[in-house]
């Protein structure tokens, strides 16, 4: 598996026709409130389904191939209709939850790996997300996350593509332990300027006390 988004090249086109189920099935909430709420319980129909079958990515496909027939089951016996329903959006919702579910627990799993390692090489920051270098001038967003071993701050960096200007934009933001908000932001022009803030950044967590 490649870092990044964390999902495996031979199922990113399939998480991305997932995505554009949900994309067409969700906004029903403000158009068909019907055919929204219909969905939706369908949708949670599948989720065991998933949920029992489906332990690892290499499930995920065989899991949606098998899931119509298990929607058409399930609906049955709730004796609900699936007559003009988007059988094939509806299983891609149920995957497209149950890839989400894998995927924390997979990033949980390594950065728990990545914070033992660092800590047993004596190393103060623990690098748990790093993009995938070849898509570098594609216009992708690209992230870095390393975790302070000490204290469990996190320090955000970003490069990404102005989309007025097309040039590189750079943003760094640091998040205490537990909070989901960044403490701070910055966003610079200068690559260099990027690399020495992160860098002072991680020297004033390295002072003691620091972080706590």
């Amino acid at each position: 598996m490649e870092s990044g988004s964390g999902i495996p090249p031979e199922l990113r086109s399939r998480a991305d026709s997932w995505r554009a189920a949900e994309g067409a099935i969700y906004p029903l909430a403000l158009t068909d409130t019907d055919a929204y709420e219909l969905a939706v319980a369908l949708v949670g129909m599948l989720r065991p389904h998933f949920a029992t079958v489906v332990a690892s990515f290499d499930d995920l496909v065989a899991a949606v191939d098998t899931a119509p027939s298990v929607l058409r089951s399930a609906a049955a016996r709730a004796g609900i209709s699936t007559v003009g329903v988007d059988t094939e959006a509806v299983v891609g919702c149920a995957a497209a939850a149950r890839l989400r579910e894998l995927l924390a627990v997979n990033t949980s799993a390594f950065e728990e790996r990545s914070m033992t390692d660092a800590k047993a090489a004596g190393l103060t920051w623990a690098v748990v997300a790093e993009p995938d270098l070849a898509l570098a001038g594609s216009g992708v967003p690209l992230q870095w996350i390393e975790v302070h071993v000490a204290s469990g701050a996190r320090l955000v960096r970003g490069i990404s593509m102005d989309d007025q200007t097309g040039e590189a934009k750079f943003s760094i933001e640091v998040m205490a332990s537990g909070k989901g908000r960044p403490t701070m932001r910055l966003e610079l022009d200068s690559r260099q300027e990027w690399l020495e803030e992160a860098e002072q950044i991680r020297l004033a967590f390295d002072q003691p006390g620091a972080g706590n």
